[in-house]
């Protein structure tokens, strides 16, 4: 009879311990923040939210780890990010995220471009003073570039360049440009020509030129301060590729309208 209790007594442990480790594994959440950027990542209140989001769901969720998705103003999201306050920001550049955890695998390749109203003359001719004729519209903490940077600090708090922070920061600048309170904006040019194709604007704003030469690989950026940023960034490489080659990364692509990824 006592063998008897203490077996039982050892089999309700066991199963104890077991739900115990099996709550863990479904209490596993991986934060990210980034700012509205369609058709990377979108409004996380609605069912579609964008490339990004989708194929960082269909990577980790299949192993117990959910996704904590919100949008935030991109300072603060990589603020957040450094202190390990939130696990990741996606859509970053090299250049974004000095010191965090990078996977191998590149998100995309991209470009930052200068558009403008179809009127305006002006062409982005691969010097950054040939802005000085125009007032630009940018968004807080973007710029990366030497001589970007310095531009903006240079005739920062004057009509020549109009920064714009908040969750949704290139729809305000679109509107500012629409509206003649600005003339040329700089922004990724797949985001921009989202949106404008969303808000009927593809004919009246128009492609300015690219700011660099060649595309910028863009990333998921993990946190340098939480313990088990170097495991996601391996799970997402691992992910990826098995995603890129079943062909299942082009379809979510394609479900945004994006070009294939080769």
């Amino acid at each position: 009879m006592k063998n008897k209790s203490l077996h039982w007594f050892t089999s309700i442990l066991i199963v104890c311990a077991l739900g115990t480790d099996a709550q863990n594994l479904e209490a596993e959440v991986l934060s990210i923040r980034s700012d509205n950027w369609m058709p990377f990542n979108g409004d996380s209140n609605k069912q579609n939210q964008g490339y990004i989001i989708d194929l960082v769901r269909e990577i980790f969720e299949p192993h117990g780890i959910s996704i904590d998705y919100q949008i935030t103003p991109w300072a603060r999201s990589l603020i957040l990010c450094k202190k390990g306050k939130v696990n990741a920001v996606v859509g970053a550049a090299e250049v974004d995220v000095e010191g965090f955890v990078l996977p191998k695998e590149a998100l995309d390749y991209t470009y930052e471009a200068f558009f403008k109203l179809a009127e305006n003359e002006w062409q982005y001719d691969g010097n950054i003073n040939s802005l000085e004729s125009q007032e630009l519209g940018y968004i807080i903490d973007y710029a990366t570039r030497p001589d970007v940077i310095a531009y903006l600090n240079k005739y920062k708090n004057t009509k020549k360049v109009q920064l714009v922070g908040g969750n949704n920061p290139l729809g305000l600048n679109i509107k500012k440009l629409a509206l003649g309170r600005i003339s040329v904006l700089l922004e990724n040019s797949n985001v921009v020509r989202y949106r404008l194709h969303k808000m009927g604007l593809s004919d009246k704003i128009v492609f300015a030129g690219n700011l660099y030469k060649h595309p910028v690989s863009m990333y998921i950026a993990f946190s340098p301060n939480h313990p088990k940023s170097q495991t996601y960034a391996d799970l997402f490489d691992k992910g990826f590729r098995d995603l890129k080659a079943n062909g299942r990364v082009n379809v979510i692509r394609q479900k945004y309208s994006m070009n294939a990824l080769d």
